[in-house]
């Protein structure tokens, strides 16, 4: 409690000291600025932001390729289980669901 009351009677010093070289009170403290910075616009409208908007879609597409042969692999080993499924041996039948199933 004392050191707020000694952090109060500081700040109330350095503005009567402002008071008295003539300024009034609402002179003595400057007025509190604010920015704001729109992240969207900058990143649509800056040469930076387009460049790592393009970069990201560029990403984005070719994982999109890798998932789309990844489910292709998938679905194909699948069909190839089903169609399979009945000529293969209990050994063979166990190691191609197990390959299945890592794939997952």
């Amino acid at each position: 409690m004392t050191k707020f009351i000694s952090l109060l009677m500081a700040v109330f010093s350095f503005v009567a000291m402002d008071i008295g070289k003539g300024l009034t009170l609402a002179e003595a403290v400057e007025p509190l600025k604010i920015g704001f910075v729109d992240g969207q616009k900058v990143l649509e409208s800056t040469k930076l932001g387009k460049k790592a908007k393009a970069n990201l879609e560029e990403y984005v597409k070719s994982r999109e390729k890798i998932l789309e042969l990844e489910r292709k692999d998938l679905k194909d080993l699948e069909e190839a289980l089903a169609k399979q499924g009945a000529l293969l041996s209990l050994e063979a039948k166990k190691d191609k669901q197990e390959e299945y199933q890592r794939k997952l």
